[in-house]
């Protein structure tokens, strides 16, 4: 889990889960919209284009038995096959077939036939031993028993693919005796027009499927058997099936027990889509590729200046106050390197303050200790400098023994005040209640708790009043409540309490900071001794004097981690 350590690798998987990965499920949910949207409209298209040529080819069906039915019953019709019988000229007929075929491109040929299969009539005219010949004399025989017939395509007829749908002519005065059959000839591409339009370059293949005749007819080659994927009989419904990379859609036509449609290689029929696809790959890689360059630039702007910020954090943990720290641009980076900068001069001139105290301080022990050598030889030079006074054996003598016992006394004043520069004063001990004492110590050092975030609890209990000195006792509570707070940099607990326990009245002050170390328990009343970074050690080791001067017995308690515990016990007034 080391690679989410870093902000730099958070703002890059921040992009990844909230930039990048969205981005991608976006451009392929629109994607797939989309290409389904565009997908259903081409099936619908062409399931309907497939649905209309079936619908055409059964409208053609239709117009083609009623102008059977209607021809068939013509009196003239009926007439036609008594005058051929008698060898009367046929004119009226012959001209009126032709002017109907001639309003009517559906029809190839419209012929008169016997019963036993001889031609009497043809529109158009041609050779009729010819046209006789290609009647088939099954068919003729299958059309004679019934009163309609169709005959399925006839793929080996001279004139081409086509259809012959006949119907029993009856005699014009017995109308249940048949005297003859009307024929219509169909081409098949009257009826599958759509198959013979495709365009060449479409890559469509139409075709047609008679189930009678078990005959598949195209307009094209096709590199597989479609009737693998037709069903057995003609339906009324439009249906599409995928087969081998290619997209059949077929329609029935009941009434020829047909099935006709096309099929188009999968891959022609959705480029579009695939295209599409492909477009918004590209699309959705360039935009993840621009907004990964954008986040990396954003990044290197926010990480530059926190990496600058932290060099310069452990050059001054390091000491070298003489760091500064360099951020160009505007914003609150830039700001928290002001601040950075601003604190390092603060901690220089703390430094050097510390210094001073330190000299001070050791200032204060030479003196001291010069002190205590230098007067008591002055006790005795002054000793001898009076009796030379005394007995002195001429005025000059005298004089100068006077001198030398004015400058004794001066040097003595000055030791003096050496010895006051060195050592506390006398605690001047009264009885004082503790809680007060408490309360103006808090007073002073409320605004730097509050500041850092520490809680207060306090948990006073009445308690006598205690002999002490309240102001060498309120600079010793300063001392602890402040280490209390130095080790809460990130806030905590400050617990301040009074009790009563025997013959003594004992405050607590305890922290939930970080703790001292178990080898150091014993040497933070030493002078000059300090966990703290920039402390000069001189506070405790002041407070341990006061301490000392106003007879407050203390015991420390501290764990690592948990915090530290300070108990001071005062004896009580009265017993003082």
């Amino acid at each position: 889990m080391r690679f989410f350590r870093g902000i730099r690798n958070k703002f890059i998987l921040s992009y990844l889960l909230f930039g990048l990965v969205p981005l991608l499920v976006i451009s392929y949910q629109s994607f797939s919209s989309a290409s389904a949207s565009l997908e259903r409209h081409v099936n619908n298209q062409l399931s309907d284009l497939t649905l209309k040529t079936a619908s055409q080819s059964r409208q053609r069906y239709r117009e083609i038995t009623k102008d059977l039915d209607l021809l068939a019953g013509y009196p003239f019709i009926q007439l036609s096959f008594l005058q051929f019988s008698f060898g009367q000229r046929m004119e009226t007929i012959h001209f009126m077939l032709q002017r109907y075929k001639s309003r009517n491109d559906l029809y190839s040929r419209i012929s008169l036939i016997s019963l036993d299969g001889e031609l009497i009539l043809t529109i158009p005219e041609g050779d009729t031993r010819r046209v006789a010949a290609n009647i088939d004399q099954n068919r003729l025989k299958l059309a004679a028993l019934t009163d309609d017939y169709f005959s399925g395509v006839i793929t080996d007829h001279h004139e081409g693919p086509l259809l012959i749908f006949s119907k029993r002519v009856y005699d014009f005065e017995h109308p249940t005796i048949p005297v003859g059959l009307l024929a219509f000839y169909i081409r098949l591409d009257s009826l599958t027009q759509f198959v013979e339009e495709l365009d060449g370059d479409s890559n469509a293949v139409g075709f047609v499927y008679d189930h009678y005749l078990d005959r598949f007819l195209q307009n094209r080659p096709l590199s597989f058997d479609p009737r693998e994927q037709l069903p057995p009989r003609a339906l009324d419904d439009v249906r599409s099936v995928d087969h081998l990379g290619n997209k059949l859609f077929f329609a029935g036509v009941p009434e020829l027990n047909w099935t006709v449609g096309f099929t188009l290689p999968t891959d022609v029929l959705f480029g579009d889509i695939n295209a599409l696809r492909g477009q918004n790959l590209f699309f959705a890689l360039a935009i993840a590729v621009f907004a990964l360059v954008t986040t990396l630039f954003f990044v290197r702007r926010i990480t530059e200046p926190i990496r600058a910020l932290t060099h310069g954090a452990q050059q001054f943990s390091e000491g070298n106050l003489s760091h500064r720290i360099c951020i160009r641009g505007e914003g609150e980076m830039k700001r928290l390197g002001e601040e950075f900068n601003a604190m390092a001069e603060k901690l220089t001139a703390r430094d050097k303050q510390i210094r001073t105290v330190d000299r001070l301080a050791s200032l204060g022990i030479l003196a001291a200790g010069v002190a205590h050598e230098v007067r008591n030889p002055l006790a005795g030079m002054k000793s001898c400098a009076q009796l030379m006074q005394r007995k002195a054996i001429s005025r000059e003598v005298a004089e100068l023994a006077g001198g030398i016992n004015e400058e004794i006394q001066r040097l003595d004043a000055i030791v003096r005040r050496l010895l006051e520069f060195a050592r506390p004063a006398e605690a001047a001990r009264s009885p004082v209640a503790l809680a007060d004492v408490f309360e103006r110590a808090l007073e002073m050092t409320r605004g730097p708790l509050e500041s850092a975030g520490i809680a207060i609890r306090k948990e006073f209990q009445p308690v006598p009043k205690v002999f002490i000195d309240p102001r060498q006792v309120q600079q010793i509570l300063l001392n602890l409540i402040l280490n209390a707070a130095q080790a809460m940099p990130a806030g905590g607990t400050l617990r301040l309490a009074l009790t009563l326990e025997g013959e003594d009245v004992v405050a607590t002050v305890a922290d939930t900071g970080c703790g001292i170390p178990a080898e150091h328990l014993e040497r933070i009343f030493d002078p000059f001794f300090t966990l703290q970074p920039g402390g000069t050690g001189l506070g405790l080791s002041m407070a341990h004097s006061l301490m000392e001067e106003n007879g407050i017995r203390r015991q420390v308690a501290s764990r690592p981690g948990e915090g530290t515990v300070f108990r001071l016990f005062f004896p009580i007034a009265s017993a003082g």
